[in-house]
């Protein structure tokens, strides 16, 4: 199951980008209010790990993490990136049997099984979750594309800048 956009709204933020490395890059994305966050893996122990963090309830998303990547960055470079509208995406927690009273606790945590690939394309690096067709882009805080497919699933996060990788 993989994230699944709820709505979009005009509120502002702005992501704090960290790429030191193919296998170690942050995206922070404004403060947090506190309080519970439910977080989304989508894991494979050898390859890759991308991880999401979500605030609890309002479900926007707040971090993105590649903490591990052993694959080859794929030069895509003649590819533009997504046209996107700007907005704030608030993403489904729906799924998630949320603690809040213990915000550690493991039902905070929903794992999913697979690999991502990073694109380096004209303008920015591209997270691929999901091998599916882009039906909908959002611009969230001016450096980061939220990209949805079918059923408004999250299909790739795209940074946007010159990132020398």
């Amino acid at each position: 199951m993989f994230p699944r956009l709820l709505r979009v709204t005009d509120a502002s933020y702005q992501p704090e980008i960290t790429v030191e490395s193919k296998s170690y890059i942050t995206v922070r994305l404004g403060k947090s209010r506190g309080g519970t966050h439910v977080y989304w893996q989508l894991v494979d122990p050898v390859f890759s790990l991308l991880e999401l963090g979500f605030e609890h309830p309002s479900g926007r998303l707040v971090k993105c993490a590649v903490p591990l990547f052993n694959g080859e960055l794929e030069d895509q470079q003649a590819q533009p990136l997504a046209r996107a509208t700007p907005g704030t995406p608030f993403f489904d927690l729906a799924p998630w049997p949320v603690n809040a009273s213990n915000p550690a606790a493991r039902a905070n945590h929903l794992e999913q099984s697979g690999r991502i690939r990073l694109t380096k394309k004209h303008g920015g690096l591209s997270i691929i979750c999901k091998d599916s067709p882009t039906l909908r882009s959002v611009l969230y805080g001016e450096k980061l594309i939220c990209e949805f497919g079918e059923a408004d699933e999250l299909v790739a996060l795209t940074l946007v800048g010159d990132f020398s990788l």
